[in-house]
């Protein structure tokens, strides 16, 4: 059991059963970092590792926009991916055990919005709703090595740079000529 703000300090939410996900399923969570999450899916789709050929990316609520933002860059990165949202909602219900003798059970219940987002490198079902054409992979140029910056050095306490600065003008009320 895990503490929550939810009814009250005299309750505790009941921690529910984690569903277990497919190989080739990510669900996006608001807390977990894009990166970890492009990585798996590009090993999903990686020939020499998985080479699974479809992915599905859900989500729910706030995680939504991060889920977006992951599927445009495997798309980016993949390419020529066909592509099936659906968005639908879901009732969510939350229980709470009473700390305290004396109290209820209480259950509460919530909408919240899903995203579930099919990428497959086999054709889909071009009628679908949610249907997405392929685009092509976008082509990135080789990382190099970032250029080092020269070092700076100190200087001595009082000195100034006169170049850095434009000359100041001697009389201010008078127009530029």
């Amino acid at each position: 059991m895990e503490r929550d703000k939810g009814p009250g300090a005299n309750y505790t939410k009941v921690e529910k059963e984690k569903v277990k996900t497919e190989e080739n399923e990510i669900r996006v969570t608001s807390k977990g970092k894009i990166k970890s999450y492009l990585g798996y899916a590009l090993r999903i789709f990686d020939a020499e590792k998985a080479n699974l050929r479809s992915l599905k990316i859900r989500a729910t609520g706030n995680a939504i926009v991060k889920a977006l933002i992951l599927i445009e860059l495997v798309k980016r990165r993949v390419g020529d991916l066909h592509q099936i949202n659906e968005i639908t909602s879901t009732e969510i219900t939350d229980e709470y055990e009473p700390q305290v003798e004396g109290l209820e059970r209480i259950e509460q219940k919530r909408r919240v919005t899903c995203l579930d987002c099919t990428l497959s490198k086999d054709p889909l079902d071009t009628n679908h709703i949610g249907y997405q054409p392929p685009t092509p992979k976008e082509e990135r140029p080789e990382r190099t090595e970032r250029p080092q910056r020269p070092e700076r050095t100190q200087r001595p306490e009082g000195e100034r740079d006169q170049q850095q600065r434009p000359p100041r003008q001697q009389n201010r009320d008078q127009p530029p000529r």
